[in-house]
């Protein structure tokens, strides 16, 4: 017999503004991508896991794009979110 748990919400409401959290391979070279929460999606993995996915109007394209919940961070966070980043490569780098 297997408990069933409440659905977690998604972690961003639909309209909300987002941005895109920062990646290692292309940090410098690509412009940071801000925009609009218009759909949430649940999928199904191998496993048998939910994750949640969000699909994002970008405000420089026309389409919108599916994200992991996780590659994207509300706008209000997002100078916080870059902080830690740069400061958790700049520990890696220093342990090289």
């Amino acid at each position: 017999m297997t408990k069933s748990s409440p659905e977690t919400p998604f972690k961003f409401a639909i309209g909300q503004r987002v941005a895109e959290k920062p990646k290692t391979f292309y940090t410098n070279k690509l412009p940071q991508r801000y925009g609009v929460v218009v759909e949430h999606k649940i999928k199904l993995q191998r496993g048998g896991t939910r994750r949640k996915f969000l699909l994002v109007q970008w405000d420089h394209l026309k389409q919108p794009t599916e994200h992991d919940q996780g590659r994207i961070c509300a706008i209000e966070d997002f100078d916080k979110v870059v902080e830690n980043f740069r400061n958790t490569m700049d520990n890696n780098y220093t342990r090289i």
